[in-house]
Formats: structure tokens, C-alpha cells, sequence
């Protein structure tokens, strides 16, 4: 399964990241709701985790 986490807050997501990565999953992170949208758009993703309050665009 792949994951988008989309979270302003790199060490948060970073850290969720290395959670999914250790049980199995591939996942990637972006750091602000724009970018957020552009790689949820390329419809490759499972799950899309996001942040409600991010800069430039909100969750």
C-alpha cells in the first residue's frame, strides 16, 4: 500500500513515515498543502494522511 503524508511539521512527518515504512508500507511525505495536491492528483496513492492547518493550502 502506498501513503501520502501531508504534514507541515517535517519531524511529525517524518516520524510517520518511518512508522508506516517499518510495518510494510511505502510512503512519502510532503511538506505543505499545495505539493499535497499535486501528488494526490497523480492518483497513485492508497491513503492520503493530511494535516487540516497547513501553509499555502489547508488540508
Amino acid at each position: 500500500m502506498k501513503v501520502l503524508i501531508i504534514e507541515d511539521e517535517k519531524l511529525l512527518a517524518d516520524s510517520i513515515r518511518s512508522v508506516l515504512e517499518r510495518k510494510g508500507f511505502e510512503a512519502e511525505c510532503v511538506y505543505d498543502g499545495e505539493a499535497g495536491v499535486e501528488y494526490a492528483e497523480l492518483g497513485i496513492y492508497d491513503l492520503l494522511i493530511l494535516d487540516v492547518m497547513m501553509p499555502k493550502m489547508n488540508g
